[in-house]
């Protein structure tokens, strides 16, 4: 044994090393450029107001070509804009008034605004301008509640505009409160108003500047207030933030125009020297002055051609609705918080406070847990009555992950930007892997199998030995895992939802991650025969602890991780399935049956409408935790038949392999044979299967030809014949398995195949649960809706935005993001590994054995049989896997390098309290945090 230790530890002790000292650096590394960036420039724009006012860029065509507009989207550097519907604009600006006043090109916008809140109003309202001929006049409309109003003042000196000016308040005072006012009367929610620029340029002569000038200093009174100073942090209640949130003034630069469509007119006397002089003043007021100034209505058009009419100075429509959309971005984004924070828009908006849960989250992994770990490991009298170190620090790990997910995605000291799918980054990027990953290819561990052919002609007792990793051995296993996330994680993050033939791929791998988990969880009940209540617990606790705490940290709810939810549902069902009339289980026929029964059910279950509906309903009652039914069922249909292809795949292999160990024989070979499982009438079957000669081997080639036919077949119907996702979804349970059930023969047909894997991305499949759930706040930002940057050369301010080098950066930003990501992921998936243990872990073992339907002789049994010796049982953490005291992994019947560490002894605890005690806490929790 000690040298048995000695051979597994060094490697495994250096390696846990090395990625401790990758992680803590990479950590360091985006922890220290996170803070010098936010500290040297980002700490002058909190919240995105003056990267939204201030700059931006038209987003390039994208591989979805057929859907590109020009003009369409507006994108801020450094944090997120939101287009606004018309129910967003009346949410924010419902019973107020929204006035716009200067020239023409403001009067755009006015009619822009209209537009967004009924554009049947505001097509009459403009033919009946154009009828009257009259356009250099006051304007009103009121739609949704809302009240425009457009004064026409191009020098900014008119007396209705002065009032205007006069009654506006950024905040109700004192005064204000309890003061009957009429709509006329009040403040306007937002004030739009454009420099007088252009008219002066036009008609001031050699006065041109002084003119200015006298229309601006009236106006600048009211701008000393900076505008991020008028942030509101919102609360949880929508309708109150939309109440208290600031009024706004802004003010729309002079614009530049097109100087070569000008008409000889206009050009003569708006020349760039005097555009450039008036805006060159603008850009001379206070800090607090520009903070209102939006010159991004600039940049819009700066080097776009296009984006302006034929007359050189007003622009396009869909630039107009870019411009409305900037202003209600800056006014409504500080209210439009509710219980949900809206990842659509990042741009000058306060992240609401914490919770009451978040700051008892953040002490006790910040000041509890390690002073209970120095206590518990210098204060005897406490150590006993307290958990493990192991125990303390996989909390803290836990507590840890949730604050990085926390201080990266509700925070403004990282950046959010958009996704764009390019394709061919997109195919690069997953050949690259590819490539890589064929560079670390590794032997799966073996395992000794002895057979005995009853049907070769040779004497039954001579034994065959042979080395194989077995069919679906964990490395593969692994591997279809690893393959599976890299292409999510790349998938979500090149925004490739947006084209269907990337979908229907990671549709179908996530139905092979099922099907896997499936064949695992089936191969180990078979095994060993444990339906115990502690196993059960011990594996929705594995899958479902990360995702039951993130919420309170991250203000989500449960069933947006909604995978974790989905693996658990279907292993309840392989569970039930195999523990009704378990006696079935090990005749593939009559297991058959009840996987056909169970399929049924399942299938009612899932797809009639009640039984989510009660769930859901029993959730929000009990433990105050929503769970949307509908979206439970549209992820459960799409997969509500694979799991039963894993259930029969994991039975038949599992036949093959007591046949192949003579622990049952075919009926032709029964003469002095002694059955331990029984026969079944698919044994002689499955004994060509197992034991191949002259005769039957051709059937390997033939099973191979059929599964790359099969593959086809799929690809044509699957890419080609169905050109809609709602058809696809449609037909995607019936067809799933058709390429996975495929590819599994392919892939474990040949001894050299399938003892072979790749250990890239099998190291990714063992963390994929945790990558899973924490890419959504790690790997993307903004609930996976946008991209995560440390800033360094997308926040607005930045010296190094611009550089020719820009893009190089940031790919090594979303390097030291990934390298954090994975290595947070590693150390979350053996915290939680490590809290399985402890909390569901038998401890040890008095005087009897654990009792499992395994057959003496088998690894399983010899694992029983060292445990029992030792006096410890080891914790079944893992699906199809148990460790013995050696430290020795068995899987499968084979062996692989398992945790070293003898576990400190533990009274056994019941699982059922540890269930009501977890439950009990969740409802605490979800009491608080609903409060």
């Amino acid at each position: 044994m000690p040298r048995l230790q000695q051979r597994w530890s060094a490697p495994l002790v250096r390696s846990s090393r090395l990625l401790d000292n990758v992680c803590n650096t990479a950590l360091f590394a985006v922890l220290l450029a996170a803070f010098y960036q936010y500290y040297s420039y980002g700490q002058y724009d909190p919240y995105g107001c003056r990267a939204l006012l201030n700059d931006g860029s038209w987003p390039p065509a994208d591989s979805n070509s057929h859907l590109y507009r020009e003009f369409e989207r507006w994108e801020p550097s450094g944090c997120r804009m939101r287009e606004f519907s018309r129910d967003d604009f009346r949410d924010c600006l419902t019973g107020r008034r929204v006035v716009f006043a200067g020239d023409s090109t403001v009067r755009q916008v006015y009619w822009a605004a209209a537009a967004r809140l009924d554009h049947v109003k505001a097509g009459l309202a403009v033919l009946d301008v154009f009828s009257t001929g009259a356009k250099q006049q006051d304007l009103s409309l009121e739609a949704e509640g809302v009240k425009l109003e457009f004064i026409w003042d191009p020098w900014l000196n008119s007396t209705k505009l002065a009032t205007e000016l006069t009654r506006f308040r950024a905040q109700e005072t004192l005064i204000d409160v309890g003061t009957l006012k009429s709509q006329d009367e009040e403040s306007a929610g937002l004030i739009v108003v454009s420099a007088p620029g252009l008219w002066a340029a036009r008609h001031g002569g050699e006065d041109y500047f002084t003119l200015f000038q006298r229309g601006i200093d009236d106006i600048i009174p009211h701008l000393r207030s900076n505008l991020d100073g008028t942030m509101t942090v919102p609360t949880a209640n929508l309708k109150k933030n939309y109440e208290t949130a600031p009024n706004q003034i802004l003010l729309a630069p002079v614009q530049v125009p097109l100087y070569d469509a000008l008409s000889p007119g206009r050009a003569e006397t708006i020349t760039p020297e005097k555009v450039n002089k008036m805006n060159s003043y603008l850009a001379s007021l206070s800090s607090d002055e520009t903070s209102h100034i939006m010159w991004s209505y600039n940049k819009m058009t700066q080097n776009h051609w296009k984006a302006f009419e034929e007359t050189g100075i007003h622009v396009t429509d869909s630039v107009a609705e870019r411009k409305i959309d900037i202003a209600l971005n800056a006014r409504c984004n500080a209210a439009a918080v509710g219980h949900k924070i809206p990842m659509a828009r990042t741009c000058c908006m306060a992240y609401p406070r914490e919770s009451r849960v978040q700051p008892a989250l953040l002490l006790m992994g910040v000041v509890v847990l390690p002073v209970l770990l120095w206590c518990n490991s210098h204060i005897k009298s406490i150590r006993q009555l307290m958990p493990s170190n192991d125990v303390l620090r996989a909390t803290r790990t836990i507590l840890f992950a949730m604050v990085w997910c926390w201080f990266m995605d509700r925070t403004q000291y990282f950046v959010k930007v958009e996704r764009h799918y390019y394709q061919g980054f997109f195919v690069a990027g997953c050949l690259v892997f590819g490539l890589i990953s064929l560079l670390f290819r590794r032997s799966a561990n073996m395992r000794n199998i002895t057979t005995s052919s009853p049907i070769r002609a040779r004497s039954v007792s001579e034994p065959l030995r042979q080395d194989d990793s077995g069919f679906l051995s964990r490395e593969q296993s692994n591997e279809w895992k690893g393959w599976m996330q890299f292409l999510i994680l790349f998938y979500h993050y090149n925004y490739a939802s947006q084209t269907l033939w990337a979908y229907k791929i990671i549709r179908l791998l996530v139905s092979a991650y099922i099907f896997l988990n499936a064949y695992g969880h089936t191969r180990h009940l078979l095994e060993t025969g444990d339906f115990s209540f502690r196993r059960l617990a011990a594996v929705i606790f594995r899958s479902n602890a990360l995702s039951a705490i993130l919420p309170y940290m991250m203000t989500t709810d449960h069933m947006f991780y909604y995978f974790a939810s989905v693996v658990t549902f279907w292993y309840l069902f392989v569970w039930l399935t195999l523990r009704v009339l378990s006696r079935w289980n090990q005749d593939p026929l009559l297991l058959l049956a009840k996987v056909l029964i169970s399929a049924v059910l399942t299938s009612c279950f899932v797809m009639i409408h009640g039984p989510l509906e009660g769930l859901s309903t029993l959730c929000r009652v009990i433990f105050h935790m929503p769970w949307d039914s509908r979206e439970a069922r549209v992820r459960l249909s799409l997969e509500r038949y694979i799991v039963f292809f894993g259930i029969m795949t994991a039975s038949i292999v599992h036949r093959i392999a007591l046949v192949q160990t003579r622990q049952v024989l075919p009926s032709s070979s029964l003469t002095g044979s002694t059955r331990t499982h029984g026969s079944s009438r698919l044994d002689p079957a499955l004994a060509i299967i197992a034991f191949p000669d002259a005769l039957t081997r051709p059937i390997k080639p033939i099973v191979c030809t059929f599964s790359v036919l099969f593959i086809i077949f799929f690809t044509v119907m699957a890419q080609m014949a169905i050109g809609d996702k709602v058809q696809y979804n449609l037909a995607h349970p019936y067809m799933s398995w058709i390429p996975i059930v495929a590819f599994a023969l392919l892939r474990n047909s040949y001894r050299s195949l399938r003892n072979t894997y790749l250990a890239l991305p099998a190291a990714l499949g063992k963390i994929s649960l945790e990558t899973y759930i924490l890419q959504y706040h790690m790997w993307l930002g903004g609930d996976a809706t946008a991209i995560l940057r440390i800033g360094l050369f997308d926040r607005y301010g930045s010296p190094l935005r611009g550089l020719g080098l820009a893009g190089l950066g940031r790919m090594l930003e979303t390097l030291l993001i990934a390298a954090v990501f994975l290595c947070v992921s590693a150390q979350t998936h053996r915290a939680t590994e490590t809290l399985t243990h402890w909390l569901f872990g038998t401890g040890i073992v008095q005087g009897h054995e654990r009792t499992t339907s395994v057959t003496m002789g088998s690894p399983l049994a010899q694992t029983k049989e060292r445990t029992s010796e030792d006096g410890y049982e080891r914790p079944l953490i893992n699906p199809g896997s148990v460790d013995d005291a050696n430290g020795v992994l068995w899987v499968g019947g084979r062996e692989e390098p398992g945790i070293l560490q003898r576990p400190k002894p533990v009274v056994a605890r019941d699982p059922r309290l540890q269930i009501v005690g977890l439950a009990f806490v969740l409802w605490i929790g979800n009491l608080v945090y609903g409060g």
